[in-house]
């Protein structure tokens, strides 16, 4: 039993249920056979993998996409009949168990397939990705000499062990309306699409992410793959549908109310000092829980008003600066992330960051409370 009084994460299946389905019947709008398949990698967004998963399942999904081979186990825990796709690299030497667990194994190399074929003991099934413009994981398509890829990915495809069922590749900027980026990894992808189709290969393709459903469906493609906006949380301003739920409010009681005394610092390295008599609320939580040091400065919401985090975030504690004519009490909640989807990308913004970077660092000492409408 954890008697800390620090933070919870009060998560709402019923919002990521909702999601699941918005998302789920847009696609069907646009490309009425693709698939959708959920993203749950890093604890689903810090968002806890196994009720999410569980979750899911129940409202019917049936494909669940990881980072590694430990995510894809929890989810087979879970879920027993699910198709579970592992978007890392596994070590060679787990093929024998990447079979046994019934998972498919993104390949990113020529020659990660080979050690992969070698090492396995049975069949595996295995997606082929391409880079086709980020620059990191993923089987290399030149535009000078795109048959080499070509050439790569129907070698995996013939080598023992190893069923290639599907190619896919990732949007490096499909959140960027503007960026022509994204229109040309388009046209390259579709490229490859026809090269293989020509050489006889018949394989599932996946190219769409969150910003990318949002924009183009499954851009005529067999399937999606549904990360960030699963959580309720839009890629961009740009880039939402209406109706989507944040699926996460996050917040922690106030333990201490003081008066910081005009020129008086706060917090360590005195990097604040008071312009004026102001109350200040101590917040147990800090960096070790998720709330970056580089939030300094953004705001907390103490009912449902904006309070700035004044002073440096420290390991375990921060301070926040409570309206003159706020009523607040001891106990009373400062809240980070709200279910209206306010202050997330607010404070995100503040520290330079990004959304997911504060979603999936939330600690293990915040505490998830599962709920449903």
């Amino acid at each position: 039993m954890n008697d800390y009084p620090t933070a919870t994460a009060e998560v709402n299946l019923s919002a990521l249920v909702h999601n699941y389905l918005l998302f789920k019947s847009h696609l069907q709008r646009l490309d009425p056979k693709a698939w959708l398949a959920c993203v749950v990698k890093a604890d689903a967004y810090g968002h806890g993998l196994r009720p999410c998963v569980r979750a899911l399942a129940e409202a019917g999904a049936t494909r669940f996409a990881v980072a590694c081979l430990d995510e894809a186990r929890a989810v087979r825990e879970v879920s027993p009949g699910a198709q579970i796709l592992i978007l890392g690299s596994t070590p060679p030497e787990r093929a024998p168990e990447l079979a046994r667990l019934g998972c498919i194994q993104t390949v990113h190399s020529l020659e990660y397939g080979q050690a992969l074929s070698a090492a396995a003991a049975g069949t595996l099934e295995v997606h082929c990705k391409l880079d086709t413009a980020m620059g990191r994981l993923g089987l290399s398509v030149d535009e000078e000499d795109p048959e080499a890829g070509i050439r790569d990915v129907l070698a995996l495809a013939s080598l023992p062990r190893l069923a290639l069922r599907g190619v896919y590749s990732h949007f490096c900027a499909a959140d960027e309306p503007a960026s022509p980026r994204t229109e040309r990894q388009l046209a390259r992808f579709a490229r490859i699409k026809e090269r293989l189709a020509a050489h006889g290969a018949e394989v599932c393709y996946h190219l769409c992410n969150s910003a990318g459903l949002v924009r183009f469906g499954a851009a005529g493609y067999d399937g999606a793959r549904l990360g960030l906006s699963l959580y309720g949380v839009p890629p961009s301003d740009a880039l939402t549908l209406p109706g989507l739920r944040q699926v996460m409010q996050c917040g922690c009681p106030i333990v201490q109310i003081k008066t910081v005394r005009r020129g008086q610092s706060v917090g360590y390295g005195a990097t604040f000092t008071a312009p004026r008599d102001l109350r200040v609320g101590v917040l147990p939580m800090g960096y070790a829980d998720g709330l970056l040091r580089a939030c300094q400065g953004g705001t907390v919401l103490v009912g449902g008003r904006e309070a700035e985090i004044v002073g440096r975030v420290s390991m375990d504690q921060a301070t926040i600066a409570l309206p003159d004519d706020l009523p607040v009490s001891v106990g009373d909640m400062a809240v980070l992330y709200d279910y209206d989807g306010v202050n997330l990308p607010r404070l995100s913004r503040h520290a330079g960051t990004i959304p997911y970077e504060l979603l999936v660092l939330l600690g293990r000492r915040v505490k998830r409370v599962y709920v449903r409408d």
